[in-house]
């Protein structure tokens, strides 16, 4: 955010002090800024703005076909008084220094995204540049197991990807050694015939065939870990910290490592 929060709350309410009565269209603009400003600094979860979005401009009951200017007025005034009366708590609460640590992460969480974006435009491949896309707004919105699944699942077809076109022949000449009773497919022909295969054993085989180096082996098994804790409830809990590592350790190591 290019503006200090108490900055953007006094703003809206210089604009909801100046809108004019039943300027409609106006009022829905203000209304979305205010939301939208009030998620980048205090979260989507934030209780203003079930608040904001509870509050009624127009007369709630219409028992009678024509209602007097006057009804419509006072509940015009009234919608205009309680979403006032938010932003000054807003602003209050701005002050204290439980926010101030809020606001603190929060603003690492915008420099780690900033980060994220320069990782995605390194990505060229437009179908793995969507997916990453995609998963970036998962982490953006604190789905973190979400993105951490979705990087996994991405880092994974590209590897299955990069084999079927440079390393076909490594890769099935170390799955003819196999000794799994759990796979039962002897060679692949083709992307799906990996899903036949476990993914730590899909790793072995990787490395076994020298197609990924030690170091890339144990970086992919320590982030299998992390993906299969996301893959099931636990009681686990998931930093932001360690889903930013999580995206680019995969992304630089592997997706941009290994040209298809």
């Amino acid at each position: 955010m290019e503006n200090k929060p108490r900055e953007l709350i006094e703003e809206i309410i210089k604009e909801l002090n100046t809108l004019l009565y039943q300027d409609k269209d106006n009022l829905q603009i203000l209304l979305q800024k205010t939301v939208v400003t009030i998620t980048n600094i205090f979260g989507a979860e934030s209780p203003y703005i079930q608040k904001i979005k509870s509050i009624s401009f127009i007369p709630k009951t219409s028992y009678f076909p024509e209602m007097s200017e006057q009804v419509h007025s006072n509940s015009w005034n009234s919608g205009k008084e309680q979403l006032l009366s938010i932003l000054n708590i807003v602003l209050k609460d701005l002050e204290t220094s439980a926010f101030k640590s809020q606001f603190s992460v929060r603003d690492g969480h915008t420099e780690a995204l900033k980060n994220l974006q320069e990782l995605l435009r390194k990505v060229k491949n437009p179908q793995e540049n969507d997916f990453l896309q995609e998963a970036i707004k998962c982490f953006e919105v604190a789905a973190l197991r979400a993105t951490v699944i979705m990087v996994w699942n991405l880092t994974i077809d590209h590897l299955y990807e990069y084999i079927l076109a440079n390393k076909i022949i490594d890769f099935n000449r170390e799955l003819a050694k196999n000794t799994d009773r759990r796979i039962k497919i002897t060679a692949i022909t083709q992307k799906d015939d990996f899903s036949e295969i476990p993914e730590n054993k899909f790793l072995e085989f990787c490395r076994a065939g020298n197609i990924i180096s030690n170091d890339v082996r144990k970086i992919l098994d320590t982030k299998l870990g992390i993906r299969n804790t996301c893959a099931h409830p636990s009681n686990i809990k998931i930093y932001e910290s360690k889903v930013i590592d999580f995206i680019e350790d995969l992304v630089s190591n592997v997706v941009l490592k290994f040209n298809i």
